[in-house]
């Protein structure tokens, strides 16, 4: 009876470790992953991690969100058919550019140095958990937009973009 306790107990434990574990050093796997898959120009692999139907939306929420912000700060005739024209042409192009297809060709042109000269690389990295199921990666220098990921079953996909905030015009 004791010894069946025990091996519950260690068991539970084991299990809450492991749990821990894939919590903490799961999100930080995943982006590896990607990079090591960008790097190798492996457009396959580096697919499996977008979930592009999400990524288009969100994108497409965001751009247009963005013009409509932008186009009520002028309200000259020539901006409000621009932002009607942008807002036009964001769903096509969006879903032009953010693809499968688009990633193949992006990695066929996309020019890797062979050789690292050790330099570390300018924007490091942050991952900022937003809940259980998303965090996003962002660069220490711009933590307002990132990388978004949501969790899939075990894993995690990039869903978003969250874009920098627009700056104030120059005086």
């Amino acid at each position: 009876m004791r010894k069946t306790i025990v091996t519950a107990v260690v068991a539970l434990i084991l299990l809450l470790v492991a749990g821990a574990s894939w919590y903490a050093f799961s999100p930080a796997w995943t982006v590896r992953s990607m990079v090591a898959a960008a790097k190798d120009r492996d457009e396959a692999r580096f697919s499996a991690y977008v979930d592009y139907p999400a990524l288009r939306e969100d994108m497409k929420a965001d751009l247009t969100a963005r013009i409509e912000q932008e186009s009520k700060k002028d309200d000259a005739p020539q901006a409000k058919l621009a932002a009607m024209m942008g807002l036009a042409l964001i769903g096509p192009l969006v879903d032009r550019m953010v693809s499968p297809k688009a990633i193949n060709q992006a990695f066929t042109n996309l020019t890797i140095e062979a050789k690292n000269d050790g330099a570390k690389d300018k924007a490091d990295p942050v991952i900022r958990r937003e809940g259980f199921n998303r965090f996003v990666v962002a660069g220490k220098d711009m933590p307002d937009s990132g990388l978004v990921f949501e969790r899939r079953g075990l894993g995690w996909k990039l869903v978003g973009i969250d874009l920098p905030p627009t700056r104030a015009p120059r005086a």
